[in-house]
């Protein structure tokens, strides 16, 4: 079997990305994402519950399993996007790791976000337009939400699928999970629609000959439906397999909603822009002025491209208590989520979970410094909170490049942050097993 050490898979990565950055000036790079939470929250799809399978989670400290209001995103504490005006937040489903021996845990990633402007005519969302791509309960690749997926083995070529031992036996140092935004609007500004899409529309782009145009996941023009044209995002999530999480010949990675295929593949967006520096950007560097991932070669976004900020920002809200994986590999995947074969139905079998875990503030956080990881966790096995970096081992990651700290101890917004206690966590988990028993 063949492997890739990091410095192996970065510089394919670059070695990927190299021709993007001297394609056409029409672009800007959100390089360097941390994950803000990795844990069941979706306010669009599942507003005030514990949502049905883990997010990886980006953005905004202020994201909660409520759907924030445009003054309320504006207010967040920070973000984890290396532009600290960019308030958003974007999520996607979890990729975990599927042992041989059917256990489960997180595949660290690495995250950056493109924005194209490739018409003079891009306008900036408006506060508060939010909107999903992709599916998530079926499958089908020819369906119009299903577009924008772009997953990759290696950086390499662009599918639905996710790689497996089948179909990339020599094994993959990284997996991207890619997916394109649409990015035209109706008339009137409509924020949101009942499916979360279609109030928005894909692109067009011509194809010459007196054809009409076509269907361009990151094309320039509008059909008349959807006359407003914003622009298009590309969410990449770069997932890397750790030593203890070596490749094999069944399907070694999953999504965390049982989803072997990859056609599950889906993210949200909702938007939380600093109106006026969203509204320079575009004017100031877009369609031939776009910086790539030369941030300060863009004045709107130098002022406040912050590494340092980004990596220091803690998520400020509660967490469903319960365990993602961080500590330990999973029996199964969080919430209701068998595996969903490949070859099984095109629709996700139901299943209804009858008693989520409670929200709880988290005590702990997972720390990662090569992929730049701050999770917060509901970790009730630390009695001792202070000495949990050097009590407790996290199962994944380099060696010595993961540890556990106490919630938010080195956060920049640290007094706005809330803990539990774990008998406050256990107290939580008590009350949920007693509900089950009713």
């Amino acid at each position: 079997m063949l492997t890739f050490g990091p410095s192996v898979v970065s510089s394919l990565f670059v070695l990927a990305t190299a021709s993007l950055a001297k394609a056409d000036a029409d672009h800007f790079i959100l390089t360097r994402l941390s994950s803000i939470a990795f844990a069941r929250l979706d306010p669009i799809v599942s507003p005030g519950k514990v949502s049905g399978h883990v997010h990886n989670i980006l953005g905004g400290s202020c994201f909660s399993q409520n759907l924030n209001t445009p003054e309320e995103q504006q207010a967040c504490d920070c973000s984890s996007a290396i532009i600290g005006d960019d308030r958003s937040n974007y999520w996607s489903p979890a990729l975990y790791y599927q042992d041989k021996n059917g256990t489960f845990s997180p595949i660290l990633s690495g995250n950056r976000i493109y924005y194209f402007t490739k018409s003079e005519d891009v306008k900036p969302f408006p506060p508060g337009l939010r909107m999903i791509s992709g599916l998530a309960g079926t499958r089908n690749a020819s369906d119009t939400h299903s577009f924008g997926v772009k997953i990759s083995c290696n950086h390499g070529l662009q599918t639905q699928y996710l790689p497996n031992g089948t179909s990339h036996p020599e094994g993959c140092g990284a997996i991207s999970l890619g997916i394109y935004f649409p990015s035209c609007g109706l008339a009137n500004g409509t924020l949101d629609s009942e499916d979360h899409f279609s109030h928005m529309a894909w692109p067009l782009s011509h194809q010459g000959g007196g054809l009409p145009p076509y269907e361009d996941v990151n094309g320039a023009l509008c059909p008349e439906s959807h006359p407003i044209k914003y622009p298009t995002i590309f969410m990449e999530a770069n997932y890397y397999p750790s030593s203890e999480q070596p490749w094999h010949s069944g399907n070694p990675v999953i999504l965390s909603t049982g989803d072997q295929s990859g056609l599950g593949y889906h993210a949200d967006f909702v938007n939380g822009w600093n109106q006026q520096v969203l509204t320079d950007t575009i004017a100031q560097c877009g369609l031939g002025k776009g910086p790539g991932d030369q941030l300060t070669e863009c004045a709107p976004l130098a002022k406040s491209r912050n590494e340092t900020a980004t990596w220091y920002c803690r998520y400020q809200n509660q967490i469903p208590n319960e365990d993602v994986g961080y500590f330990r590999p999973l029996d199964n995947l969080p919430g209701c989520n068998k595996v969903w074969p490949t070859d099984g139905p095109d629709v996700k079998p139901a299943c209804e979970e009858e008693n989520p875990p409670a929200f709880v503030y988290p005590d702990v956080e997972f720390v990662n410094l090569l992929d730049r990881e701050h999770i917060p966790m509901a970790f009730t096995l630390a009695q001792n909170i202070s000495n949990v970096r050097y009590e407790f081992v996290p199962s994944l990651g380099e060696t010595g490049a993961s540890y556990f700290l106490p919630w938010g101890i080195d956060a920049t917004n640290k007094a706005s942050l809330k803990s539990s206690t774990v008998e406050e966590l256990l107290a939580a988990a008590n009350a949920t097993e007693d509900e089950s028993c009713e």
